[in-house]
């Protein structure tokens, strides 16, 4: 997550919070109201009672939270209410952004881009304990199969695949996933807010 945040905002102050308490560790982010830019890639289920009151805390503070969508695919509603490993919360409370995957191709290594497409293990889908929020009314779902009535899932996405970190004193692996996606968009906010 580190060196995802560093690769888009090379320039940003990172900072990183421990802890063996989801709730403790947002709380804290919020009461310090320091890092305008937030991104969890880890899911959990069920959600606490006090997620909410954190991540609208951090919306009137003008935090933005970026969580990860997850890489099991798409989900139904009929998966999402019934099992728990598909569900990758907090993604789907109001006040924050959860963020999908993409796969981008260019025309050569560090070319320019060509396409850019979803990434098929990107999570997704719609959570029928959440309205649709006005920005989701009035779009098509014919083609996404997305929800007209409950809020869909990823709101954004961001390159998830054909990603490397330097691990080992040097050495490139490779890396995939929503847990890349969710720290890239928050440093792209960072720079915005540059």
């Amino acid at each position: 997550d580190v060196q995802m945040a560093m690769s888009m905002a090379p320039g940003a102050t990172i900072l990183v919070y421990e802890g063996n308490n989801i709730d403790d560790i947002l709380n804290k982010i919020a009461d310090d109201d320091i890092a305008k830019q937030v991104s969890t890639s880890g899911g959990y289920y069920p959600a606490s009672a006090m997620l909410p009151n954190i991540v609208s805390e951090f919306s009137a503070q003008g935090q933005s939270f970026y969580a990860a969508s997850g890489d099991n695919g798409a989900y139904t509603n009929a998966i999402f209410e019934t099992t728990n490993i598909l569900i990758y919360q907090p993604t789907t409370y109001p006040n924050m952004t959860a963020v999908g995957g993409t796969v981008m191709t260019l025309a050569q290594h560090g070319g320019p881009w060509v396409s850019e497409t979803a990434w098929s293990g990107s999570g997704g889908g719609w959570d029928p304990d959440v309205a649709i929020p006005s920005y989701q009314q009035g779009i098509s779902m014919t083609a996404n199969q997305g929800s007209t009535q409950y809020r869909n899932v990823p709101d954004i996405s961001m390159q998830a695949v054909t990603l490397y970190s330097l691990r080992n004193n040097g050495i490139l692996v490779p890396t995939s996933g929503t847990s890349a996606s969710g720290p890239l968009m928050a440093g792209f906010t960072a720079l915005v807010h540059q």
